[in-house]
C-alpha cells in the first residue's frame, strides 16, 4: 500500500470516528477497502494516482452526507463489479445481498453512461441512459446517492481528462446529476455540480459571473456584516441562542438569472444568512423579530416549515432590504439545516428502521417518477423536464385531494393529471374560485375545481396550445387526429342532410364560410357546429343558416344568436338574465360580488355588466339597470369560491400579519394577496386583502373572528 493510499485511508477512518460512526461500521468499511483494493490491484486513474483513491473519496463524501453503513460499504465497492473480474456471488457471500444489489444498480447506470459516450447513435443512447438513471432509483434511492457521490469526486478531478471527454461528462452532470441532486433536496451538492460543470462548458462566462459576484461582495460586505451583527444583537436581546451561516448564490444559478435580465445586485437571494435555532417555536419568534426590525419583501416570504417540500426540506425564507441591498434570511432548526444541506440523504441518520427507509423511497419514487413512468414517450426531454422544474402541490376541490405538479403547468395539464378518463369532457376549470382560461399557470397552494359535461366531449383543437406538458400535448394530438376524421364525416353528413331539408337550395361551401365569418366570427363549418353543439337549437334552424334564401338564413342566424347568448347567461350564477338580449357579458372587476350581496345587471347597448348594487359605476350611470339574484340552484350544482377585495383598519401590533393569515387559513378562506401598511405615528394599520370565500355568511364569520381577536375595528368591501 502506497503512502498516499495509507494517508487517505487514515483520514477516512478519522473522519468516520468524527462523524460518530460505530466501531462495527468502521471495521466493515475497512473490510470493504481490503476487498476493493485486492480486486482493483494496480489500476490507476488518469491523474496517475492508485485507483483505490477514488472509492475512498466516494465513501468520505457519503459519510459527510450521514449515509448508512450499507451505503458506505457499497460506495467503497461501487466500481468493483464494473472494472474488475470479481464475481457477483463472491461479493454477495462476503457482504450480503443488500450491499451487492446497491453495487449492481450503480454498475448498471455506469455501464449505460459509458455506452452513451462511446457509441455513435448518441441521442438514442442518451435517452436510454437517462431512463436507466431513473430506473435505478425505483429499486433503491441509495444507489442514486452513491452515483452522485461518485460523479461529485469525478468532477473534482475532471482536469485530468481530455477536454472533449470532460465536456461530455460536464454536460451530463449539468443536465442530469445536478438536477436529480436538487430533486433529492441536496441543494448544496446541486450548486457545486452545476458550478463545476459550468466552468468546464463555458469558462469565459463562468469567469465573468464569478468576477461580478466578487465585485458585489466587495461593495456589500460591510452592509452584510452590519445586518448580521445587528441580527445577532436582536436575538441576544431576546434571549434567543442561535448559530449563523451565510452563503452566496451559485455561479451557474446567478448566470441563469442574469441571462433572464437581472443584474447581480437585484437578485434577492444572491446573499443569504442562515439562522439556526434549537426548536420550531424559536424559528417563528425569530421571523417576527426580523420582520419587525427590517423592511421585508412580502412576495419573497416562504414558510417551508409548516408546509415542507415533498423532499422533506424545511425552512423559513424571507428577504429584507437594507440600505439598498437585498439579503435573504433563512430560518431553521439544526436538524432542518442538516436536511437542507444533504437532502433525503440525511434522513438515513435519523430514520434507520426498515419501514421508515421504505417510506422515504416511496415518497421520492411516487412524486419524482410519476410523470415520467406514466408517459409513453420516455424521451430525454421528458427526463429534463421532470428533473429541472420546481414542483408543488395544488388542491383539487372535486375530491379534496392534493396533487403534485411541476412549475409551468397549466390548468389543462392539472386536469389531465387529475382525471385522464374525463379529460376530454371538461367544461370549465375554476382556480381559487374564479373561472379561468385553460392555459392559466397554476401556483403553489392553488385550489382547483374542474367541471365536466355529462358524457359529451368538449375538446377543441386549440387545447394543444393550452397545455404545457409534452405528454398532455401528445394525448390531445392523438385524440384530435381521430376526432378530426370523425368530424369530417359528421360535417359531410350535416351538409347532405341540410341540402335534403332545403330541397337543394343550399349555398356553396365557400359562400357558407364567408357567411359564418361575417355573422359568427368563425372560419369553418366544423367550428360553427362545435360552438352551437351545447345549445337547445334544433337541427332545422341550423340547416336554414345555409339556405340560399337570405330571409330564411337571416331568421335562423338571429335565432341562433339569441339562443347562444341565453346559454351564456345560463352559465353564470345569476337568475334574471334569461329574457335579455345581449352580445357581450362581463362580471365587472370594479367591485366585489359574492353570493348574499345584492347585484344588478347594467345594460349598455348590447352588453350586460354585473355590478354590486352600491357600486359607484351603477349609481353614477344613466344606463338601464335590472335587479338580479344569485341562483341557489346554480350555486348548489356548481359550488365555488368567489373573489373579494377588502380594506381592513385596526390597531397595529407585531402579530397582525400572523393572526390575520392564521385566521383566514383556519376559517378556510383562500388567500391571494395581503398588503399591510403600518402607520407608525398613529400605531394603526391599513390592510388590503384579496381572498376567496364561499359567500357573504362565510365572509361575515371571518370578520367577526378578526374583530374578536382585536385585529380590526373597521372593514370595507371594495
Amino acid at each position: 500500500m502506497s503512502e498516499l493510499v495509507k494517508q487517505k485511508l487514515d483520514d477516512l477512518y478519522d473522519f468516520l470516528r468524527q462523524k460518530k460512526y460505530s466501531t462495527q461500521t468502521i471495521e466493515l468499511v475497512q473490510k470493504s477497502f481490503d476487498f476493493a483494493n485486492y480486486y482493483h490491484g494496480d489500476q490507476t486513474r488518469k491523474s496517475g494516482e492508485p485507483y483505490i483513491i477514488h472509492p475512498i473519496a466516494t465513501v468520505r463524501i457519503l459519510a459527510s452526507w450521514d449515509m448508512d453503513e450499507s451505503t458506505l460499504v457499497a460506495g467503497m465497492l461501487h466500481d468493483v463489479l464494473e472494472d474488475t473480474n470479481c464475481p457477483e456471488e463472491v461479493m454477495e457471500k462476503t457482504f450480503g445481498k443488500e450491499v451487492t444489489q446497491l453495487v449492481c444498480f450503480v454498475t448498471k447506470v455506469s455501464l449505460y453512461s459509458k455506452n452513451r459516450r462511446n457509441k455513435v447513435s448518441h441521442t438514442n443512447l442518451e435517452e436510454k441512459y437517462s431512463i436507466q438513471v431513473f430506473m435505478s432509483m425505483t429499486q433503491d434511492i441509495r444507489a442514486m446517492i452513491i452515483k452522485i457521490a461518485d460523479r461529485y469526486h469525478n468532477m473534482q478531478t475532471i482536469q485530468y481528462l481530455r477536454l472533449e471527454k470532460a465536456k461530455r461528462i460536464a454536460t451530463e452532470t449539468l443536465e442530469i446529476y445536478a438536477n436529480i441532486s436538487g430533486r433529492l433536496g441536496m441543494y448544496r451538492v446541486k450548486t457545486e455540480l452545476l458550478d463545476m460543470s459550468f466552468k468546464i462548458l463555458d469558462p469565459q462566462n463562468y469567469q465573468l459571473v464569478n468576477d461580478s459576484i466578487n465585485k458585489l461582495v466587495e461593495s456589500n460586505q460591510k452592509k452584510w456584516n452590519e445586518i448580521l451583527a445587528r441580527l445577532k444583537n436582536i436575538l441576544l436581546a431576546n434571549n434567543i441562542k442561535a448559530e449563523f451561516e451565510w452563503r452566496l448564490k451559485g455561479i451557474y444559478s446567478t448566470y441563469k438569472k442574469m441571462t433572464s435580465g437581472y443584474e447581480v445586485k437585484d437578485i434577492h437571494d444572491i446573499y443569504a444568512i442562515r439562522v439556526i435555532l434549537d426548536d420550531v417555536y424559536l424559528c417563528y419568534q425569530t421571523l417576527g423579530l426580523v420582520h419587525m426590525n427590517y423592511t421585508y419583501i412580502i412576495n419573497t416570504f416562504k414558510d417551508y416549515i409548516s408546509t415542507p417540500k415533498w423532499n422533506l426540506y424545511q425552512s423559513i425564507h424571507t428577504t429584507i432590504s437594507y440600505e439598498g441591498t437585498l439579503v435573504e434570511i433563512q430560518i431553521r432548526t439544526t436538524k432542518m439545516n442538516l436536511f437542507a444541506n444533504n437532502g433525503l440523504a440525511a434522513h438515513w441518520k435519523y430514520k434507520e428502521q426498515k419501514d421508515n427507509k421504505t417510506e422515504i423511497l416511496l415518497t421520492v419514487n411516487n412524486v419524482l417518477l410519476r410523470d415520467f413512468l406514466s408517459s409513453t414517450e420516455k424521451g430525454i426531454k421528458t427526463i429534463k423536464d421532470v428533473t429541472t422544474g420546481t414542483i408543488f402541490d395544488v388542491l383539487i376541490l372535486n375530491s379534496n385531494k392534493w396533487i403534485t405538479v411541476s412549475n409551468g403547468s397549466t390548468l389543462l395539464d392539472v386536469a389531465y393529471k387529475y382525471d385522464i378518463n374525463n379529460f376530454f369532457n371538461i367544461l370549465a376549470i375554476y382556480r381559487n374560485g374564479e373561472r379561468s382560461h385553460f392555459d392559466t399557470h397554476v401556483e403553489t397552494g392553488d385550489t382547483i375545481k374542474i367541471s365536466y359535461s355529462n358524457g359529451i366531449e368538449t375538446i377543441r383543437p386549440n387545447w394543444i396550445t393550452l397545455a404545457n406538458n409534452d405528454v398532455v400535448k401528445l394525448h390531445i394530438s392523438n385524440h384530435l387526429k381521430k376526432y378530426e376524421l370523425n368530424k369530417q364525416i359528421t360535417k359531410e353528413q350535416f351538409l347532405a342532410n341540410a341540402e335534403f331539408f332545403l330541397e337543394g337550395k343550399i349555398m356553396s361551401e365557400e359562400h357558407a364560410i364567408k357567411r359564418l365569418e361575417k355573422e359568427f366570427q368563425v372560419n369553418s363549418i366544423n367550428t360553427f357546429l362545435d360552438n352551437i353543439a351545447n345549445t337547445d337549437i334544433d337541427l332545422q334552424t341550423k340547416y336554414k343558416v345555409f339556405s340560399e334564401n337570405k330571409q330564411v338564413s337571416r331568421e335562423a342566424i338571429n335565432t341562433i344568436k339569441n339562443q347562444a347568448w341565453k346559454w351564456l347567461a345560463d352559465s353564470s350564477y345569476f337568475s334574471g338574465l334569461e329574457n335579455l338580449y345581449f352580445t357581450d357579458f362581463e362580471i365587472s372587476p370594479c367591485c366585489s360580488k359574492i353570493p348574499g350581496i345584492n347585484c344588478v345587471a347594467k345594460v349598455v347597448r348590447n352588453k350586460v355588466e354585473i355590478h354590486r348594487s352600491d357600486c359607484p359605476k351603477v349609481k353614477n350611470s344613466r344606463s338601464k339597470t335590472i335587479v338580479i339574484e344569485w341562483s341557489k340552484e346554480k350555486l348548489e350544482n356548481r359550488p365555488r369560491y368567489f373573489k373579494v377585495n377588502l380594506i381592513l383598519k385596526g390597531n397595529w401590533s407585531e402579530s397582525v400579519g400572523n393572526v390575520l393569515c392564521n385566521t383566514l387559513i383556519r376559517m378556510k378562506a383562500n388567500i391571494s394577496k395581503v398588503d399591510i401598511a403600518k402607520n407608525k405615528a398613529a400605531r394603526t394599520h391599513d390592510t388590503f386583502l384579496k381572498i376567496y370565500v364561499k359567500n357573504l355568511d362565510h365572509l361575515q364569520k371571518i370578520i367577526l373572528e378578526l374583530q374578536a381577536k382585536n385585529v380590526i375595528n373597521e372593514w370595507r368591501l371594495m
